[in-house]
């Protein structure tokens, strides 16, 4: 088994995101997170290379974190996005999402 090359790790997220490139897709289902990219449910939404604008809004939290992304894998059923040019408060923003929900699971 290859090792992963990643170097953010994934976090599975309560969350949708809005994404705006040459194509819109609303409201769709966020399958993981980290703080280089994340994987949308659903249809592919751009080919891969394409730049996207993307709205996140996670369960429980009134306030979405907006940023952008270059997809990077595009399969039938999801969509890989790694993100660009993150400034701080975006990285505090979603690292903040990610300990809210390992917090939760621990809880239950």
């Amino acid at each position: 088994m290859a090792k992963d090359s990643r170097s953010h790790e994934r976090h599975p997220i309560p969350a949708r995101v809005d994404v705006f490139g040459a194509h819109v897709a609303l409201n769709q289902p966020v399958a993981d997170l980290s703080l280089g990219g994340c994987c949308v449910h659903g249809p592919s939404i751009e080919d891969c290379g394409a730049e996207v604008d993307l709205t996140f809004v996670f369960q429980g939290d009134s306030n979405p974190i907006s940023l952008s992304g270059s997809v990077v894998r595009v399969d039938e059923d999801e969509t890989g996005v790694k993100f660009i040019d993150l400034e701080d408060e975006q990285k505090w923003a979603i690292r903040k999402q990610i300990r809210a929900m390992a917090q939760a699971l621990r809880r239950s």
